[in-house]
């Protein structure tokens, strides 16, 4: 996530430390975003899903002093385990 602060003591009081809030804060709404997403869409829906998570990120990022300029995804690589767990639970 490309970031630029627009308030830096919102960002010095709102948060204790900033890049690690902001790097939880974008894993946390990857997952949300690709959870939406059904598996073969994943790969090929990057761009609208940088949108949704730029957009996403805006309204939380917002009290931080902090504004999101751009997300890139540049690699989905599906957990293996998970993924067999989850066949296993359609085909039962």
């Amino acid at each position: 996530m490309y970031y630029k602060l627009f308030d830096p003591l919102l960002a010095c009081y709102n948060v204790s430390d900033l890049e690690v809030a902001l790097s939880n804060l974008v894993k946390v709404q990857v997952r949300s975003e690709i959870g939406k997403l059904e598996l073969d869409a994943t790969f090929s829906a990057r761009h609208a899903l940088s949108a949704n998570l730029l957009a996403a990120l805006g309204e939380s990022t917002e009290p931080w002093g902090v504004e999101g300029t751009r997300v890139e995804i540049k690699e989905i690589e599906p957990n293996p385990c998970d993924n067999w767990k989850s066949f296993g639970r359609w085909s039962r």
